[in-house]
């Protein structure tokens, strides 16, 4: 094996783990906010801890345990890569959805008021959408 393949194994490696780890990243992001949405009432503020079940409890960790680990996210990856191709029309759809979701978003966490912890949970959700977005908007011009 030579130099040149040694190198190419190496840069292959590096670009695999950095894939992975963001997966996992964006797993853990979007498993958590998911879980802070549904432990919120219908006005946002969040459910008391006292209401917020041992067997959800359990349920919840175990779904981001196994959610956000290393075979799902090369799973994701994979599942990814199987994707059929874009086209300029669905991707200008899905940005116009997700700079949507992104005001909807803004307007619910202005409605928030003082409240910190509804707060919070729209920044991450504003968080995951604008991720999304700018990932989209990155990959755009290398569609065919």
């Amino acid at each position: 094996m030579g130099y040149s393949a040694i190198l190419d194994a190496e840069v292959l490696q590096n670009q695999m783990i950095t894939a992975i780890a963001s997966q996992i990243d964006t797993s853990r992001t979007t498993i958590r906010t998911e879980i802070m949405s549904n432990r919120a009432s219908s006005s946002g503020d969040a459910v008391p801890i006292k209401n917020y079940s041992v067997d959800q409890a359990v349920r919840d960790a175990n779904r981001y345990h196994v959610e956000c680990g290393f075979l799902s996210a090369i799973q994701s990856l994979v599942d990814k890569a199987k994707t059929p191709q874009l086209t300029a029309e669905s991707v200008a759809a899905q940005k116009k959805a997700m700079q949507d979701e992104l005001a909807d978003i803004i307007k619910k966490m202005n409605a928030a008021g003082d409240n910190e912890q509804s707060k919070a949970l729209y920044q991450q959700q504003m968080s995951v959408v604008a991720a999304r977005l700018n990932a989209l908007t990155v990959l755009t011009p290398l569609m065919r």
